[in-house]
């Protein structure tokens, strides 16, 4: 051993000793164990030689030269980040402030690698974070499951089909029946054109009262659909055997679909127009919403007294029944037109959080322009939204739905629809339940407002202006406590696709489901799905468009142009 390594080891020695001494005289000392390792004899008869000692220093790279006093005194002066794990205070230190054994998460930045002496320090990581990149806070979500809708100021109920359509609403019961019947039954829900290619798929053979009679006008088209058809299968079972994510499903399977059977073009755009004569003055039509927020002003409310101490205590907006965030995103920003003073941010950017109550699809009633049902609606949201945007003209545009979502501000939902995968714990009826809700909210908001205004005849002048000419409103009765159409709510898990009635209760939302309407799985139930589909899409055209009707209480005789 050479001197400079024998100076060095009695460095070390003197060092360890010394803390040995200074634990044993601290006035704590009965508290702190001193741990120190055996010493390990070596038998002078087995000294390794020179080469030995030279093969040994190269492996570990433990060359000490003159400043291997510097290299000790080094370790020490590091910051705490930098310095070996384990490493001890020096012996001047006071044993009382002695750090504590590094956590795991400090001893993988070592990268469990031995400590190398020879190693040039580096200075600490420095995460710099900008205040815009911290969390947002946002309110907490009271209703959290669906036991919790009984919270709400119009609670929601969920109740099976066990009589069938007998505890449905007039209004949805003959949807209802078509639906059940077309899954039982399958009686004409198969193209005749395509018989064969379709019992050669299936590999089975098909009772012919399931075939529609053939028409050789439509071969072409038939054949298109059945193709596209069995490419939704295929993507459906690869999606589920893959285990694909919710937006993917939403991509290569329901987006097709959807699609295929409705069309995502407006009414009113004039490349659409040529396709649709001037007797058919509405159209169903499906847009994805998976970013669309709720507008502050729909979100359900809770019962007062129905919140639990943890709610009271969260914020002052507590009342509501999902948490929101301020932003600006566009399309998806609110505004109020209650009382504000109880709330801290403006409310023309208060929506409900991205991760909030959401859906993922909807079908929307495309109206002609023209039509009194499309007059009405525009007059009475273009309205309400000048006398919020006030005289700066900020705010939200005019929409007639819960969500400030520009390519359907114009076009009432008729049916929500929910997807997940059949392995997600979330609850699809939770975020379908608060949806509606907020839809009964604001459609609740523009009757009273149109009520309002047949009463008040707002409108009229005399003077020739712009406005519309005074209306006779003598013979116009208004229903004290309306009831809302009631409204299909469709949840696709995974292959699986039903159906929920959403029914206006007066005092509650009841929700009648499921009934199974089809999968993706078969060729022979993706046709089931496909005609109970299209069976909706001509529900939306002619009885909820005349309950729109009805509610917004125009017909020809009683609204003009505005």
């Amino acid at each position: 051993m050479s001197s400079k390594e024998a100076s060095a080891r009695c460095r070390i020695e003197r060092w360890i000793n010394s803390i040995e001494q200074d634990a044993l005289h601290h006035p704590d000392a009965e508290d702190i164990k001193v741990v120190t390792a055996p010493k390990t004899s070596r038998p002078d008869t087995q000294q390794p030689s020179e080469s030995t000692r030279d093969t040994k220093r190269a492996r570990h790279q433990y060359q000490l030269d003159d400043s291997a006093d510097e290299l000790f005194e080094m370790s020490y002066n590091l910051p705490p980040r930098l310095a070996p794990p384990g490493t001890p205070p020096l012996s001047g230190s006071d044993p009382s402030k002695m750090k504590e054994a590094p956590t795991e998460t400090q001893k993988r930045s070592y990268n469990d690698e031995e400590f190398d002496a020879n190693r040039t320090p580096t200075a600490n990581k420095v995460e710099i974070r900008p205040d815009f990149a911290k969390k947002r806070k946002r309110t907490p979500s009271p209703v959290k499951t669906v036991h919790d809708l009984y919270l709400l100021e119009k609670p929601v109920q969920v109740k099976p089909l066990t009589s069938g359509s007998g505890d449905l609403p007039e209004d949805i019961k003959s949807l209802c029946d078509t639906i059940q019947n077309t899954s039982d039954y399958r009686t004409g829900v198969f193209p005749g054109e395509i018989r064969d290619r379709i019992e050669a798929f299936a590999d089975r053979m098909i009772p012919p009262h399931c075939f529609r009679d053939p028409n050789p006008e439509n071969s072409l088209e038939s054949f298109a659909t059945f193709t596209t058809l069995c490419r939704i299968v295929e993507a459906s079972w690869v999606s589920l055997s893959s285990r694909r994510y919710e937006d993917a499903w939403n991509s290569l399977v329901h987006t097709p679909l959807l699609d295929l059977i409705f069309g995502s073009h407006p009414l009113n755009a004039k490349s659409r127009a040529p396709y649709h004569n001037e007797q058919r003055p509405v159209a169903v039509r499906f847009e994805p919403v998976m970013s669309a927020t709720i507008a502050y002003e729909w979100i359900p409310r809770l019962r007062r007294g129905a919140t639990s101490e943890q709610i009271k205590k969260t914020t002052n907006l507590s009342d509501l029944a999902c948490s929101i965030s301020a932003s600006s995103a566009a399309g998806s920003a609110s505004s109020g037109w209650e009382n504000a003073s109880h709330v801290t941010v403006f409310k023309d950017l208060m929506h409900t959080s991205a991760d909030s109550k959401k859906v993922d699809y909807v079908l929307v009633l495309d109206i002609l322009d023209g039509t009194p049902l499309k007059t009405t609606i525009s007059h009475l949201t273009q309205k309400a939204a000048v006398q919020t945007q006030g005289a700066q003209r900020q705010g939200p545009p005019a929409h007639v739905n819960q969500t400030t979502y520009r390519p359907i501000k114009d076009s009432p939902i008729a049916v929500s629809i929910e997807t997940k995968q059949d392995y997600s714990s979330r609850d699809p009826l939770l975020q379908l339940s608060i949806w509606i809700g907020a839809w009964h909210r604001r459609m609740k908001f523009l009757y009273s407002a149109r009520c309002l205004e047949i009463l008040d005849d707002l409108s009229h002048t005399v003077d020739g202006s712009d406005r519309r000419p005074p209306i006779d409103h003598s013979s116009r009765t208004i229903p004290s406590n309306p009831k809302l159409v009631s409204l299909p709510l469709i949840v696709a898990t995974g292959h699986q696709w039903q159906v929920y009635f959403a029914c206006d209760r007066d005092s509650s939302i009841e929700l009648h489901g499921p009934l199974a309407m089809g999968s993706t799985g078969t060729i022979l139930d993706v046709y089931i799905l496909l005609s109970s589909l299209q069976a909706i899409g001509q529900w939306v055209e002619t009885t909820f468009y005349a309950a729109l009707k009805l509610w917004f209480q125009c017909d020809e005789q009683a609204i003009s142009s505005v």
